[in-house]
């Protein structure tokens, strides 16, 4: 289900003083997240309250995903992005692999792509 759809400016277009606009989704549907991250789109999830890229989304022959993220546990400054996997588990709508994901809804991808 998409949530919500709009554009807006490109910062990095922006900087470059080039006309640009970046299309931008929220939704909570993995598959959805998953074709955008295939075409190439930056995908981020959202977990109450903490974000973290998404790398990869790969369906598993039982039927969850194995999600690629990179997360910033400390949020700190200098602190440096860790690469990790979470799995989700739609028959049950829970995230699991990963402290802080643990028994988790998956609320929310939000999807940038280019027009």
């Amino acid at each position: 289900m998409v949530i919500r759809e709009c554009s807006a400016p490109s910062l990095e277009n922006a900087l470059d003083a080039k006309v640009c606009f970046v299309k931008w989704t929220t939704t909570t549907d993995i598959e959805v997240a998953k074709a955008a991250r295939d075409n190439k789109c930056l995908v981020e999830l959202r977990i109450n309250g903490h974000v973290v890229s998404v790398t990869d989304i790969q369906e598993q022959p039982d039927g969850t995903y194995d999600i690629t993220i990179l997360d910033d546990p400390a949020q700190a400054p200098n602190s440096k992005p860790e690469q990790g996997r979470v799995t989700y588990d739609p028959a049950i709508d829970r995230l699991y692999g990963r402290p802080g994901f643990n028994n988790r809804h998956l609320s929310l991808f939000v999807i940038e792509c280019p027009p």
